[in-house]
């Protein structure tokens, strides 16, 4: 039997790394439309999963194939996602305990049945002030 794995704890510790998981992905809710599902996970320095107080940044931009920057125009920001020690604790609000990452439901707007390529991109402001960032192409969300 394989040793119980434990949940992040929750840490003061500031991140090294953030990345956008590849289970980030648009999904139809019901009459609400469609929706992006954004998974994310912090690590520190040694590579272990942390669940820490942030605040993250959402934008979504056209991709520009064959280009040396491939975010084009910018097409949506959302609001900053303020996530805190309340949020965090008992690993309710935007922590996925099965997943030891963070969980963020944002509505595509009017980009939701368009076609083409989209990157995502993620900033998390530290407790610290430090900046962290990720980018993922999403294909024909």
């Amino acid at each position: 039997m394989a040793p119980k794995r434990s949940e992040a704890p929750l840490r003061a510790e500031s991140p090294a790394d953030m990345r956008i998981l590849g289970l980030t992905r648009v999904e139809t809710k019901g009459d609400s439309g469609k929706k992006l599902e954004v998974f994310l996970e912090l690590r520190n320095s040694s590579g272990e999963q942390l669940r820490t107080p942030a605040r993250f940044l959402f934008e979504m931009y056209k991709y520009q194939p064959r280009s040396s920057e491939p975010a084009g125009q910018r097409l949506q920001i959302w609001d900053p996602v303020e996530v805190t020690r309340d949020d965090l604790a008992g690993g309710g609000g935007y922590w996925l305990t099965f997943l030891e990452a963070y969980s963020f439901e944002l509505d595509l707007g009017g980009y939701a049945g368009r076609v083409g390529d989209y990157l995502l991109q993620v900033t998390c402001f530290t407790a610290d002030g430090r900046r962290l960032t990720d980018t993922l192409r999403l294909k024909n969300p």
